[in-house]
């Protein structure tokens, strides 16, 4: 499939998502024209429209911050589709006999390409493939283990998406618990656990370190959890709740597709990924050492 009609295809997909949900409708219409301007530099008619190498875009001046919140997210979306849908594709023209349930497989084929387009377009989150090491629990544990962190228990994520532009703060936590084909629920159980154990450890580790900062501001920090079990992927948020108590919501889920028919659904789990990072937009999510010096965090630990 040459690039032009990988572009009319995801036109047809953000046409179809305007009609089947009312509230993008406007924004996908706007990234539709963006589209429109991207396929007349790929078919030579009119290249000077994007010679200058910028992803389409949305002026948002005078709109409310939810709009921006919107429009941002088709917009992010429209410039991750072509690489995660090339990449579904390849996976689609799989003969069925190569369908495999092995866990591993699974998610580099049908996670891994989305998340990668993620990180590579948004210039403050980058993720860790693989058993990355989880960094924030050994930190935590480093008085017990005589300050020596080679000696602390170590913890391993299937994908971990990390803040570049505060401390490296552990933000997405990513655990695929199944094949495509049949679910291991004590697998899934363990990795449902062990998102909300590192979830928490990860704030911890940011109450620690800035132990000063207000009780109200820190409750705006959150960490995300990923959960892939079979073709459902559901996100859930990790918070402070009060002084003595965290919460966890589950705030999305989406199916993954499964033939190339069905490649609008990638639109839903990619606004999925993207809420990931809506949490790590707002300053004082990110410092919140600028909060006011008031309150401390004896009672965490």
């Amino acid at each position: 499939m040459s690039l032009d009609q990988l572009l009319l295809k995801i036109k047809s997909d953000l046409k179809t998502i305007g009609k089947t949900q009312a509230s993008l409708n406007r924004y996908a219409l706007r990234a539709v024209a963006q589209v429109d301007l991207r396929c007349l530099g790929v078919t030579g008619r009119e290249p000077q429209e994007m010679d200058n190498g910028e992803h389409p875009t949305v002026n948002v001046n005078n709109i409310s911050q939810n709009e921006q919140v919107n429009i941002a997210g088709v917009n992010n979306i429209t410039m991750n589709q072509p690489y995660s849908l090339t990449a579904f594709h390849l996976v689609c023209n799989s003969p069925p006999v190569n369908v495999s349930n092995h866990e591993r497989t699974h998610f580099v084929e049908n996670i891994i390409p989305s998340l990668l387009a993620l990180g590579k377009t948004l210039d403050f989150i980058e993720f860790k493939w693989c058993e990355s090491e989880f960094v924030s629990s050994k930190i935590l544990q480093q008085k017990e283990c005589d300050y020596d962190l080679r000696a602390a228990p170590s913890k391993y994520i299937d994908a971990l998406g990390t803040l570049t532009t505060h401390n490296n703060m552990e933000l997405i936590i990513v655990e695929a618990s199944s094949g495509q084909l049949k679910e291991n629920t004590a697998h899934s159980i363990e990795d449902t656990l062990k998102i909300l154990e590192c979830g928490i450890s990860s704030l911890r580790k940011e109450a620690a370190h800035y132990n000063d900062a207000s009780l109200s501001t820190f409750k705006k920090l959150k960490v995300y959890g990923v959960h892939v079990i079979k073709s459902q992927v559901t996100l859930s948020e990790i918070s402070l709740y009060d002084e003595t108590h965290w919460t966890c919501i589950e705030l999305r889920n989406a199916k993954l597709p499964a033939a190339w028919n069905d490649r609008f659904r990638m639109f839903r789990v990619e606004l999925t990924y993207f809420y990931c990072s809506l949490g790590s937009l707002s300053p004082k999510s990110k410092h919140p050492e600028a909060a006011n010096q008031r309150e401390h965090w004896c009672n965490l630990f």
